[in-house]
């Protein structure tokens, strides 16, 4: 992997978690950098090692028709917004450049010396990222709860209305056999 300062690492050399810096993948993307892992990368290319070039090759291809479809008005509200589409797109960098490893021996491009300010503003953005991400969950568990009781209720209601409905026919049958057993004991009269 090339690190911004020109060096090569291996992947084994490259930190457990790092940047890939996408300059390379277009120009307007200097600005953009995918948090990746060792793991992840490796996972990567084991999988496109067990596959058969042309679908490495149309893994590469799809990955850079899928980065470059967005204006960069859309990418930064995707970003901004922590979108699927936008993770979708970050998970699209390690493939493009797992493929190209592949494919044409270019090595991975990470971003190595980060400046404090950079981190600071890089923890920040991991910070606001998991505070969007947990909206949406406490969101979904609190949609799913209602669910759940709206279900429950309507199982209630319908159980209830089935037990009235019981109720009812008994009370019917019984009403039924009174006057049953009233015309029996007036014909047993006449």
């Amino acid at each position: 992997m090339a690190t911004t300062e020109g060096e090569y690492l291996t992947t084994d050399e490259a930190p457990n978690t790092f940047i890939l810096d996408c300059i390379e993948i277009d120009e307007r993307f200097k600005d953009y950098g995918v948090s990746t892992s060792n793991k992840e990368i490796w996972k990567s290319i084991k999988l496109f090692s067990s596959s058969p070039k042309e679908r490495v090759l149309s893994s590469y291809e799809g990955s850079y028709l899928n980065l470059i479809k967005y204006t960069n008005e859309e990418l930064q509200s995707h970003c901004k917004n922590s979108t699927k589409e936008w993770k979708k797109w970050c998970n699209d960098v390690a493939i493009y450049y797992t493929a190209r490893l592949l494919l044409y021996q270019k090595e991975i491009p990470i971003v190595d010396e980060l400046t404090k300010a950079d981190d600071e503003a890089l923890i920040q953005a991991f910070e606001e990222q998991k505070t969007k991400e947990k909206k949406p969950i406490i969101q979904d568990l609190t949609r799913q709860a209602n669910k759940k009781k709206a279900k429950e209720q309507e199982l209630r209601k319908k159980f209830e209305e089935s037990a009235a409905e019981k109720e009812l026919e008994k009370l019917k049958d019984k009403k039924k056999k009174k006057q049953q057993k009233k015309q029996q004991k007036k014909s047993s009269k006449a």
